[in-house]
């Protein structure tokens, strides 16, 4: 989640509320999440990528959406192509919680 100033911390703050809105709709009761049926990773970028959960460490919609509500907001740089990397080369790995394909 782009974490930049450009963004501003309101308008982050819209975006946590309606992303966690979001994955309730997609993922509602029965939670999918504690079946195995579902993943989730975040990231939050600006200047630096900092990982906040990985595909293994939520195991229901609630604990997923706290994971993006907690999310500070850090107002720096935007760099985009750092976090795109970020994820290829770091998020999606076994070891991360997701299969190989």
């Amino acid at each position: 989640m782009d974490s930049s100033g450009s963004v501003t911390k309101p308008l982050f703050e819209s975006g946590q509320a309606e992303l966690a809105r979001l994955l309730g709709y997609l993922c509602p009761r029965p939670d999918p999440f504690a079946k195995g049926y579902q993943q989730a990773a975040l990231i939050r970028f600006s200047t630096y990528v900092t990982e906040m959960f990985d595909f293994n460490d939520n195991i229901n919609t609630q604990s997923v959406q706290n994971g993006i509500l907690n999310m500070q907001y850090t107002g720096r740089s935007t760099c985009s192509a750092t976090a795109f990397n970020y994820a290829k080369n770091t998020m999606f790995k076994a070891s991360k919680g997701t299969f190989s394909v």
